[in-house]
């Protein structure tokens, strides 16, 4: 058992999880649009398993790790930097695959996630990283996943960005959206009061009523982008998302939504592949 939960523990704290979340999200884009998009997929899902150890490096150089994480970090620096290593080179490998027209749609997403949490030198004497722009956070996690799980992946199969898409892309981001709420939830009371999120600036349960309200838009978006197809699928994950939000709170474990919650995109992926037409 102790085996267990220290595999587990690295599988979330390494940045595992997140990684395959985000990958099952680019392949749900190419279910819907009956494209391949597994290279597409494994390039996002490298991508995010570098960017957020990269992200948790450097939360430990300024010291700004919550404690258990912090020693869990110390514990696995070296694996952490060979497994981080591999995925880079591979990355590099994977570069030759995607189209120029595709990195140009890709950068903006990157470079969004490369400073929300590297500071921009706005002036002189001031810096300042997007998660510290105040309410900024959440829309800037939504906009960098939707994007990437989206627009690169259409563009890289040379799917048109026309209306239909730009819907989609909102769909996405309300998803994601409504999926990151339950970890603002989880952090109110360690996140500084300057970054106004959802959480400090509605209440917990405010926040959850709209999160039932986003997740209505997204059923609307969705039935009207494919109709009856594959809507069993949007139906059951949007309940799965709002179950997890509803029961969402401060004293929760990490686990609840660093694990549970993040499966859902994995859950979406799994019932589109064992059961979508």
């Amino acid at each position: 058992m102790l085996f267990l939960r220290k595999l587990c523990e690295f599988y979330v704290y390494g940045n595992i999880h997140v990684a395959i979340a985000v990958w099952s999200l680019t392949m749900v884009t190419g279910f819907f649009y009956r494209i391949n998009t597994a290279n597409s997929a494994l390039f996002i899902g490298l991508s995010t398993f570098v960017a957020y150890n990269w992200i948790r490096y450097l939360k430990y150089r300024n010291a700004s790790l919550q404690e258990t994480i912090l020693i869990w970090f110390n514990k696995h620096k070296k694996i952490l930097v060979v497994l981080n290593s591999i995925a880079s080179i591979y990355l590099f490998l994977l570069l030759f695959k995607i189209k120029m027209n595709s990195l140009w749609v890709l950068m903006p997403f990157a470079l969004m996630t490369l400073f929300y949490i590297t500071p921009i030198q706005l002036t002189k004497n001031k810096k300042i990283a997007l998660r510290k722009i105040p309410i900024f956070k959440i829309f800037c996690i939504s906009l960098s996943w939707s994007g990437l799980v989206v627009l690169f992946p259409l563009t890289q199969e040379a799917v048109p960005i026309d209306k239909s898409v730009l819907l989609f892309f909102v769909q996405q981001f309300i998803f994601v959206f409504v999926l990151t709420l339950p970890f603002d939830i989880r952090d109110v009371k360690f996140d500084e009061k300057t970054l106004k999120t959802i959480p400090q600036l509605l209440g917990i349960n405010k926040t959850r009523v709209l999160g039932v309200f986003a997740t209505l838009v997204f059923f609307g978006i969705s039935f009207y982008l494919f109709s009856y197809e594959n809507m069993y699928s949007v139906l059951f994950i949007g309940v799965l998302q709002l179950f997890y939000l509803v029961r969402s709170g401060e004293k929760k474990s990490r686990f609840y939504a660093s694990f549970w919650v993040e499966s859902v995109p994995i859950v979406w992926f799994l019932i589109l592949k064992c059961f979508g037409s």
